[in-house]
């Protein structure tokens, strides 16, 4: 429904004195929407009444002066009762006045009350991410005749779009501020309404939905920087050092659009929630590029990843390659005139070849050499790696005859790093050679050499056989299994062998059933249906009852009464998935097979282990 108040181009009526006289008014229909049905028609005037006495105005049907549409007493406007719709333009009236009675009519007006031609106009619902351009179709039987708003509201952003008369699509690029307003979400959901007009006369309006989606823009950014911790030593280096430096993982995050951080998490280390979004590696393990990745979550649920790497210095703790210790003459020479050993001299030649980390060249390495005298170290020298040096011995009386040839010296070679680290090796300066020598008071004796302590000694320069066979091959032949609770390897304990080390594996006796040589096992084991022991229960099924319900696997599930004495089983209710025939309703049939399946377990592996001690293996390989 709707009115119009449509202007009557006509001059003032003046009655007086109950004279009468009929007038034609008339008015444009031009502004009602065409299609429209009229529902009714008045007539709105301005009576004035003047000089009454007990007289009164009165306005009448022309064609009919039985219907009677003013009777007024007083000045004032004046809204007539409905005079028709046959009426469409104009309407004949008759003006009256009684006696002694001057009415003015002016100032007249038609009322149209109307019923618009058109139906609303429908919108299509829209999904569209935020920065690119949504399309709005308009949908009406009489397009071409109407003009439309379509008013985009999402929270407290709108916009209204303007589509003129024929108009069916119209476009709009969602802009991504309004993101905002959705900050704990991906998608905002909003309203679009469409108004119908026929020029300025409003049909109605209808509504549909907008969804805006946020867009990869409205993503977390992070960036990651590293603080370097650790060892002072190492820190005061420059450098991240393998074993010794750690690293403080620091993420900035950005948010987008109001959204707040959901959550931060590192490849590495713990986070620090009390410390601003820091991941602290304590120590660093491995060498060379290291990456660390951090990745962070709004509330959006929308993540950013950033990846950074360190250099990371490698580190090992020094290392024998080699050490020597050979008599010499106070020039160094080894040999006498004819090449062979200088077995007289009471000087030392010592080398040492240590294995270290440079570092960078921050590491540096300091060698000690020292000797055995009364049960203590006695300093003789340092040396320079892998550059053979002349010591004398100690100035103390215990070497009056500088290194005795006729005595075996014990000597401790001691390889620091600037670190701490260390590797010591004990090396053994021989006497002048001689078959066999006894000590004077008879508790102890040796072979190759001059004996130094009660018991029994050989030459260590001396390879020691057994029916032909070396020592060591009789001990540990190749292909042999040395196991210690020791690091140090074997290859260090019997010089010119070589070994593999063995490592994360248990070791198993061979036979027919394992060939030597083979491997397998697993650490962890899940066991398969033909692997469950056997279990056996009789039930007693009284009734199959209750609601029917999917598991989505294509079975049914009911619950199921055991009935009490099947083997001490109580009356229960047990929940089980029932395939077969099925009994939805009465008594349960018992020459019915039903079956059963329980489903039991998780199919979690399981620890395949024994108790063990870890211990350091090595295979001899030569």
């Amino acid at each position: 429904m709707a009115t119009a108040t449509l202007s009557i181009s006509h001059s003032s009526i003046h009655r007086e004195n109950g004279a009468s006289r009929n007038e034609t008014l008339s008015w444009s229909m031009s502004s009602i929407p065409a299609g429209s049905t009229i529902n009714s028609i008045k007539i709105k005037m301005y009576v004035g009444i003047t000089a009454r006495t007990s007289g009164y105005a009165r306005v009448q049907n022309s064609s009919n002066n039985g219907t009677e549409y003013l009777r007024e007493y007083s000045s004032g406007t004046y809204t007539s009762s409905s005079i028709g719709s046959s009426w469409i333009s104009s309407v004949t009236l008759t003006f009256r006045a009684d006696s002694t009675v001057y009415v003015d009519f002016s100032d007249f007006y038609a009322i149209v009350d109307y019923t618009l031609g058109y139906q609303k106009t429908t919108v299509n619902s829209v999904t569209v991410t935020a920065g690119d351009t949504a399309t709005f179709t308009l949908t009406n039987p009489k397009l071409s005749e109407l003009n439309h708003k379509i008013r985009l509201t999402l929270g407290s952003q709108s916009t209204t779009i303007t589509a003129a008369v024929g108009v069916g699509t119209k476009t709009y690029t969602i802009p991504v501020a309004w993101t905002s307003q959705f900050p704990n979400s991906s998608s905002g959901t909003g309203t679009i309404a469409c108004d119908t007009y026929s020029g300025t006369t409003l049909i109605g309006t209808t509504t549909s939905t907008l969804r805006v989606n946020a867009p990869s823009s409205a993503a977390p950014s992070v960036t990651l920087s590293f603080v370097r911790t650790g060892s002072t030593v190492a820190s005061g280096w420059g450098i991240y050092l393998q074993s010794f430096s750690g690293v403080d993982l620091i993420a900035t995050v950005q948010t987008q659009y109001l959204a707040t951080v959901s959550s931060i998490v590192f490849s590495d280390g713990t986070v620090d929630t009390q410390n601003n979004n820091i991941s602290h590696v304590s120590t660093i393990n491995s060498s060379g590029t290291v990456p660390f990745t951090v990745t962070v979550t709004d509330s959006r649920g929308m993540q950013a990843t950033n990846t950074q790497s360190i250099t990371v210095v490698p580190y090992s703790a020094p290392a024998f390659s080699a050490v020597d210790l050979q008599r010499c003459d106070s020039s160094g020479a080894t040999t006498d005139a004819s090449g062979n050993p200088l077995e007289t001299g009471t000087y030392v030649l010592a080398f040492a070849n240590i294995i270290y980390s440079s570092c960078d060249s921050n590491n540096q390495l300091s060698i000690a050499l020292e000797v055995e005298s009364n049960n203590s170290w006695v300093s003789v020298n340092t040396l320079t790696n892998n550059t053979p040096k002349v010591c004398s011995a100690p100035g103390t009386s215990a070497f009056t005859n500088g290194f005795d040839p006729h005595n075996i010296y014990k000597f401790r070679v001691t390889a620091t790093d600037s670190l701490g680290k260390f590797a010591q090796r004990v090396v053994y300066l021989q006497s002048i050679k001689m078959i066999m020598h006894i000590r004077d008071n008879d508790d102890g004796m040796a072979f190759g050499m001059v004996s130094r302590k009660a018991g029994f000694e050989v030459n260590p320069a001396w390879p020691t056989y057994f029916h032909g066979t070396e020592l060591i091959d009789l001990i540990h032949p190749v292909g042999s299994i040395y196991i210690s609770v020791n690091n140090t390897s074997p290859a260090l304990l019997f010089p010119g062998t070589t070994w593999a080390q063995i490592t994360d594996t248990f070791l198993l006796a061979s036979g027919t059933t394992y060939a030597a040589g083979t491997t397998g096992g697993e650490a962890t084991h899940t066991l398969t249906e033909n692997e469950l022991p056997e279990m056996h229960k009789k039930m007693v099924f009284r009734r199959i009852y209750g609601s029917e319900k999917s598991d989505g696997t294509g079975r049914n599930e009911y619950a199921i009464h055991i009935a009490t004495g099947s083997e001490g089983v109580t009356n229960e209710i047990v929940d089980a998935n029932v395939s077969g025939p099925i009994v939805t309703s009465g008594t349960y049939n018992p020459g019915k097979t039903q079956k059963v399946s329980i489903n039991i377990g998780s199919g979690q592996a399981h620890n395949n282990m024994p108790p063990y001690l870890a211990v350091y293996v090595w295979k001899r390989l030569s």
